[in-house]
């Protein structure tokens, strides 16, 4: 009887039990050892799963959230524990890096002999006129600039009309900051040039929110 029992036992450990054995076991006896094996075949499978995961593609894809007492699935052929996916989390961090300000200095050009703003211009503008709500500034300077081309009497009102231009765009917007415009001219080029040069470079006007 005791060769019997121990030849029982020698082979629930290698997860199998032989027939003739089980029969004659008590009723919670059996049920113990079943329950054993289950453990086992359980514990197999997890350590099949995670160590060669190609031989797991019955469980591909989504759908198994839990599997022998709180271990999870993460993805085809992947399987960790709560506290490993924690740990994972910590590790990474989970906050949102910060949102960069919005900037103060916007540039827009225009065209040769031209005050009317352009689809690139506006564009701009409308980040510009975002940017102003964001910072909630109450103050916004507008600086027009004109190229050599021309005489500087006439250059220097072109800069002025052209910063006229981007105040009333931005007011259309809805800002109600005070809006200061000035005009340069062609005295303070974004590029040097000989008189009498067209650049669109220093066709130009500069917006600094304060």
């Amino acid at each position: 009887m005791a060769r019997r029992h121990q030849a029982l036992r020698a082979g629930s450990s290698l997860g199998t039990i032989p027939s003739r054995f089980a029969r004659r076991l008590p009723h919670d006896d059996r049920r113990s050892m079943v329950r054993s094996l289950l453990q086992g075949l359980s514990l197999s499978l997890l350590v099949t799963l995670a160590v060669c995961p190609s031989s797991s593609s019955a469980f591909d894809g989504e759908g198994l959230s839990s599997l022998n007492g709180g271990a999870s699935w993460v993805g085809p052929g992947r399987i960790e524990t709560a506290q490993a996916a924690t740990e994972s989390a910590d590790e990474l961090g989970t906050e949102a890096p910060a949102a960069e300000p919005p900037a103060r200095d916007y540039l827009v050009f225009f065209d040769f002999d031209k005050t009317d703003i352009g689809p690139d211009a506006a564009s701009i503008l409308d980040r510009a006129a975002q940017g102003i709500f964001a910072i909630g500034s109450s103050n916004v300077t507008l600086v027009g600039h004109a190229d050599t081309s021309g005489p500087a009497r006439y250059n220097q009102w072109l800069s002025e009309r052209r910063a006229f231009a981007v105040r009333q765009y931005l007011l259309g917007k809805g800002i109600a900051a005070d809006v200061i415009t000035k005009g340069r001219g062609e005295e303070d080029p974004r590029v040097d040039t000989n008189d009498g040069v067209e650049e669109q470079e220093n066709r130009r006007v500069e917006i600094r929110i304060n």
